[in-house]
């Protein structure tokens, strides 16, 4: 899914899906789920629901942690060229669009 393009000390820039298509895909998918996540975590913070339901949405979280787990890097994201010519930096503080 992706291979090394670029190195250089402390920064590379990793090739990620050769097909347009699916990279548009994949990134409507990720924006998604992140917009899904951030709900969560606002709603985490602003619930008022019994304890025994805070458990079950909790054990809920962690299946879907697993599921996710499955294939994920085990290094930074960094920085990935698109099969449409763009540099992303998906998980960047400022203007990431999965962060």
């Amino acid at each position: 899914m992706s291979e090394q393009v670029s190195e250089r000390p402390n920064f590379s820039i990793k090739k990620f899906r050769d097909d347009p298509e699916e990279l548009r895909e994949f990134e409507t998918a990720s924006e998604e789920l992140t917009a899904a996540v951030r709900r969560l975590i606002d709603l985490t913070v602003r619930t008022e629901v019994g304890v025994d339901e805070l458990r079950a949405v909790a054990a809920s979280v962690d299946d879907l942690t697993a599921r996710l787990s499955v294939q994920a890097t085990d290094e930074p994201l960094g920085l990935h060229w698109g099969s449409d010519g763009k540099v992303r930096g998906p998980a960047n503080a400022a203007a990431g669009r999965r962060n």
